[in-house]
Parts: C-alpha cells; structure tokens; sequence
C-alpha cells in the first residue's frame, strides 16, 4: 500500500487542473509596465538648486526585434 501511495502521490501533480494564474496570455503591446526610478546621483534642478527626482521608466513588449518595431516601441 505505501508503493502505491508514493506512486499516487509522484503523479497526482500531473492530473491537477492548471492554476488559473499561469494561463493569463497577452497580446504584444497589449500590456505596459511602469516603475518610478530614482538616479543615485543629484542633477541640477535650475535655480540654484540639486535633487533626485524620480524617473518614469516604463517597458512594452514589442513584436519582434525588428527595426520598425524597436522604432515604434521607442
């Protein structure tokens, strides 16, 4: 009994229904990731003054690393 409940227990993960999360798809430039980003570094910020300001950095997935897409994506 204890082979055949190891056994069950190796293959049960196989038989399980997909986790709803790892099913999601997007479509290429459907989907855009922003994140603010703060330079380690102070930059003038005009009358007289230095900081760190924050930066808007964001990613889109392109097509295709193609020269038309990477423009686009630009």
């Amino acid at each position: 009994m204890t082979i055949l409940k190891d056994r069950v227990r190796m293959l049960l993960p196989y038989y399980l229904p997909p986790d709803p999360a790892t099913r999601t798809t997007y479509e290429p430039g459907h989907r855009l990731q922003c994140d603010l980003w703060f330079p380690p570094v102070e930059v003038p910020l005009g009358a007289g003054r230095a900081g760190s300001t924050p930066v808007l950095v964001f990613a889109l997935m392109l097509l295709s690393r193609q020269g038309p897409d990477l423009i686009a994506g630009h």
